[in-house]
């Protein structure tokens, strides 16, 4: 870092320095916003331009001439501390031996020109890098990442390009950095909020097989995001995903400096094998290798192993692995999305993202199709024979000029009309037809009788009537057998049409993924 950059960070210390950029409706910047507002970059710009054209042996005065264009100082110690640590720049001293270090604690303030927050308790650590609580001057809980700055130039970069990667591109999948800056010089952090659980937290409780797909997929949308800009994470992991109480949408944390920085990465393998696994379980294998170069289906590749262990708890290890299938029978299609993604060759793995949300809906629909064409394969034709439909008369009485025909179990109105209107070989009998025929109820036949009717024609009219009644059964039972046939022939056509177009479907698909 050369010494007029170190400049600017003093200078952007400033508590006084967001008043001076305003909005129209008179607010000051806020921290996620300064850094990209036009005026506030303007601004910057011309100071560095001015310092550039004075001589790296700068005066104190020399500096106040530059930043006395920027005049009315509502704090003029603010602006005497900053003069005086660029003087002791300027004279070649160390800044942060003009400043008291900072010791982390619980209770201490860290305060940015944006903000005041003040420490409750450690979170988290790792790496170079650890994470404490805090309440800022809203009373609202935060998460402050802090980093030592005595740290390799390599760490502390990377510590800065995740920040204002961070500060500078909003996605609901990335992490969102509220504020930075430096405490006591020799530390340097970021702001973001606390969140309430990690994907190790949800994995540990048991995710719901449902809820998989909705974490997976916001994971595939943040790598998605980040990679097109060129960004690589490196250290896709359940502890570096995040949550909301409550919520399912994930959030990407720890961008650039992961527990282990990338340029350590492979020393760190070579020279303790036996930790390489519990340091590195979702390391690709280009990771593994010395000098290997990670793309971003490195991500990928973890990402896989993330979406295995969301349903058996467990990490896959090579070949060595328990099918999603074997869990959850619904979600056995995404074992060939795992398989594809888990390719140890790098271009051999499923990328970019929308290749695989492109592939997830296909395989999904694939299994689909599968299982309803089993279904509709086991519907094989099975006419079923009409119901036990055999009324027969069991008793006969005689009412107000009718003979009542009881039958032993109910009749529907298509029967009636069949043995109402039917032709038989014998339909009269004494001037006696099947059309005179009523029905009473649900299960009562009657016949209308002329007057002084003698009891022979009577005899064979209850006769006849009982072989119409033999009769209808068995025209009744053709019939709706036939209907049946008729439609059970019309739903297998329309099975057999509907297999041919899944069948056809899945043919397509496989001959695409092949060309993949």
């Amino acid at each position: 870092m050369n010494d007029n950059t170190r400049l600017m960070e003093l200078i952007e210390q400033i508590p006084d320095i967001r008043t001076r950029f305003k909005h129209n409706s008179g607010d000051g910047i806020s921290a996620n916003v300064i850094h990209k507002d036009p005026e506030f970059i303007a601004w910057k710009n011309k100071v560095l331009v001015e310092l550039e054209k004075r001589p790296m042996t700068k005066s104190i005065e020399d500096i106040q001439q530059i930043f006395s264009k920027m005049n009315g100082w509502k704090d003029e110690s603010d602006f005497e501390e900053i003069t005086s640590r660029i003087a002791a720049m300027i004279d070649g001293e160390e800044v942060v031996d003009t400043v008291e270090k900072v010791k982390l604690k619980k209770g201490i303030e860290i305060i940015t020109a944006f903000n005041r927050y003040s420490l409750n308790k450690q979170v988290g650590s790792g790496g170079n890098g650890k994470v404490w609580s805090a309440t800022d001057k809203d009373g609202e809980n935060v998460a402050i990442k802090f980093i030592e700055r005595d740290n390799s130039e390599k760490v502390l970069k990377r510590f800065k390009n995740e920040t204002f990667f961070c500060i500078i591109h909003n996605h609901p999948n990335i992490l969102p950095i509220l504020d930075y800056g430096t405490a006591g010089m020799n530390y340097i952090f970021y702001v973001m909020p606390l969140y309430a659980k990690t994907l190790r937290d949800y994995i540990k409780e048991g995710i719901k097989y449902d809820d998989v797909s909705v974490i997976f997929t916001g994971i595939l949308k943040g790598l998605n995001y980040a990679h097109k800009l060129g960004t690589i994470h490196r250290d896709i992991k359940p502890e570096n995903i995040l949550f909301d109480k409550d919520s399912l949408e994930p959030v990407i944390a720890d961008f650039g400096i992961a527990h282990f920085s990338e340029e350590n990465l492979a020393t760190i393998i070579e020279t303790r094998r036996t930790d390489r696994m519990a340091n590195f379980q979702y390391a690709a294998p280009e990771q593994r290798k010395k000098g290997g170069v990670t793309l971003p289906q490195t991500d990928i590749y973890a990402a896989a192993l993330i979406l295995n262990e969301m349903f058996t708890g467990e990490i896959a290890q090579a070949s060595d692995y328990k099918k999603i299938g074997e869990i959850a029978r619904e979600y056995s299609y995404l074992d060939e999305l795992f398989v594809r993604m888990f390719r140890q060759e790098p271009d051999e793995r499923l990328y970019p993202e929308e290749v695989i949300f492109t592939e997830m809906q296909v395989l999904a629909d694939k299994q689909k199709n599968e299982a309803e064409v089993k279904r509709l394969r086991s519907l094989a034709i099975n006419i079923q024979k009409p119901e036990d439909y055999n009324p027969h008369v069991v008793a006969i009485k005689y009412e107000r000029g009718k003979l009542l025909f009881e039958l032993d179990q109910p009749v529907n109105e298509e029967w009636f009309q069949i043995i109402a209107y039917a032709s038989y070989s014998h339909t009269a009998v004494m001037g006696y037809e099947t059309s005179r025929l009523q029905k009473i109820g649900q299960n009562m036949l009657a016949m209308p009788m002329r007057l002084n009717e003698t009891k022979s024609t009577i005899e064979a009219v209850v006769e006849y009537v009982k072989e119409w009644v033999i009769m209808a059964n068995n025209l009744y039972k053709n019939r709706v057998l036939q209907r049946m046939e008729q439609e059970q022939m019309d739903k297998e056509q329309q099975r057999l049409e509907e297999i041919r177009k899944l069948e056809q479907e899945n043919e397509i698909k496989d001959f695409l993924s092949s060309l993949q």
